[in-house]
């Protein structure tokens, strides 16, 4: 419930539609000082509205179930297609090299970078990501160019591996 404050009788529950309407005329300036305003069984005049508060609008809890089973889906997907496809997934190592290197990756770095990922997933099947210290070699040895960028990667790995740990891959399991 949205609540009313009132000049000398304080607040007053009333319903979020009801406060909505009132509200947007109150801030609008459309009411007149003395208009009777009505909202469930009590009435007063607009001048002594002195604010509303709405209820805040609470997410549905359906948006984030579907958001969560929608990552598992994709993840599943992901882990269930073989090592070879998985390591043509370039787009964490195209990101990488533009954040280090600013620059795209030349053809011949990402089929080196395929061969890189292919070898990391062959020892770590239940990872979606290639750990960017594997990357080490095409930026000269450096990975904490970055930081904000590094501190993302990590998180992105991190629960990458707590996914592998728990060989938590599917939705359905």
């Amino acid at each position: 419930m949205a609540q009313i404050y009132l000049r000398g009788i304080g607040q007053k529950e009333i319903s979020n539609e009801d406060a909505r309407v009132i509200k947007q005329q109150w801030e609008s300036g459309t009411l007149k000082h003395d208009e009777i305003i009505s909202f469930g069984n009590f009435a007063t005049k607009a001048g002594g509205i002195t604010g509303i508060t709405l209820e805040p609008e609470t997410r549905s809890s359906n948006n984030s179930e579907q958001v969560e089973d929608d990552y598992y889906k994709e993840r599943h997907e992901i882990l269930s297609s073989s090592l070879e496809e998985r390591a043509r997934r370039l787009e964490f190592f195209k990101l990488f090299m533009k954040i280090m290197e600013d620059r795209d990756p030349t053809e011949d770095e990402l089929r080196e970078a395929k061969q890189v990922q292919l070898e990391f997933f062959e020892k770590n099947p239940y990872r979606l990501e290639c750990d960017v210290n594997c990357f080490k070699g095409f930026t000269n040895g450096k990975v904490a160019k970055q930081g904000r960028f590094i501190h993302i990667i990590e998180r992105i790995i991190g629960t990458d591996i707590y996914y592998q740990k728990y060989k938590m891959c599917t939705t359905s399991e």
